[in-house]
């Protein structure tokens, strides 16, 4: 005689549907928010990233106002209506922008500009780039340069 053959039970080595629905909850709960965590980071490294942009865009005007002289400043800026759109952005290497940045400059003239004797004339400016950031507020990072027929003599960044 044969010996008789163990007949296996049917499902045992098989997970129900039930415990296959809890697992993929629990894994749901999980990831959720593990993405919405991603996610928010994702948006302040890009908005650190704008930040940072438009900062670099900011002290490239300083230095593109420290290049010129006095009377190309005169003459470019302070004898037109304020505020004074100040730069085209692709033509400063800044090209493929992920947002639209816009860079005024309001000058006033606090000496006016004489011959290039004492009293030496003086001007100051407010620069100011705004942009809107990943959370899609606007921001207006500026700084305040003074400028005289001698040269410029500071700047202070505001709004970081």
């Amino acid at each position: 005689m044969s010996s008789p053959r163990a007949i296996p039970q049917r499902g045992a080595d098989a997970y129900s549907l039930v415990e296959v629905i809890i697992a993929i909850v629990l894994i749901a709960f999980i990831l959720a928010p593990t993405f919405a965590v991603l996610k928010i980071g994702n948006r302040l490294a890009t908005s650190a990233r704008l930040e940072t942009l438009a900062s670099q865009i900011i002290t490239t005007q300083v230095e593109n106002l420290r290049s010129q002289t006095y009377s190309s400043i005169k003459s470019e800026y302070l004898d037109k209506p304020q505020p004074v759109d100040i730069t085209n952005l692709a033509t400063e290497g800044f090209t493929d922008l992920p947002t639209n940045f816009t860079v005024q400059a309001a000058f006033t003239v606090l000496e006016p500009f004489g011959d290039g004797n004492p009293p030496y004339g003086k001007a100051e400016a407010l620069i100011t780039v705004s942009y809107v950031d990943a959370f899609g507020k606007t921001k207006t990072p500026s700084t305040y340069v003074r400028l005289s027929e001698r040269g410029l003599s500071d700047y202070v960044f505001a709004g970081f």
